[in-house]
């Protein structure tokens, strides 16, 4: 439908992590944050047209993390080694731009001492379509029984330069 880059999807991510230290509060005090640009794979493009054109039978709703630490790229399918998986907190759009975040705790999503190398953002509760990835491997997270994790997705539809 959308192949030869007739419409662009641009894609940043915002990722909060707050260390449950007894020192911090969770809200106010996160104490890591990065930042980059996503990628929203060709399937991913595919999926995210059906959306804005109403023709979606699921909506880009759920977010997974996972431990490969493979570079994206625009052939993707699934995250390489999915660990969890749950319902988007946030799932909001306006004309041409979506926000999705999902918060994941150490214990509470059995992540506590996991390697977390990678995003997903996924149109099913299981299997689904991948509609964007991110590569933290870079910078992964692991996360303590009582740490958080906020991942932000923000996708806007358009041209860019």
């Amino acid at each position: 439908m959308l192949k030869g880059g007739t419409i662009g999807f641009q894609g940043t991510y915002k990722i909060t992590v707050f260390r449950g230290d007894g020192i911090h509060d969770y809200v106010d005090c996160p104490q890591e944050y990065m930042e980059g640009k996503n990628l929203v794979p060709d399937v991913g493009t595919e999926e995210f047209a059906k959306i804005l054109l109403a023709e979606a039978s699921s909506t880009m709703a759920y977010m997974a993390v996972g431990s490969d630490g493979t570079a994206p790229n625009m052939s993707d399918t699934t995250l390489g080694g999915e660990m969890a998986r749950k319902a988007l907190s946030l799932n909001a759009s306006s004309v041409n731009f979506m926000v999705q975040v999902a918060t994941f705790g150490g214990a509470s999503d059995s992540l506590t001492s996991e390697q977390i190398n990678e995003v997903g953002i996924l149109n099913a509760g299981t299997g689904g379509e991948l509609g964007s990835r991110i590569s933290i491997s870079n910078s992964p997270i692991t996360l303590a029984q009582s740490d958080l994790v906020r991942f932000q997705v923000d996708t806007e539809v358009g041209s860019h330069s």
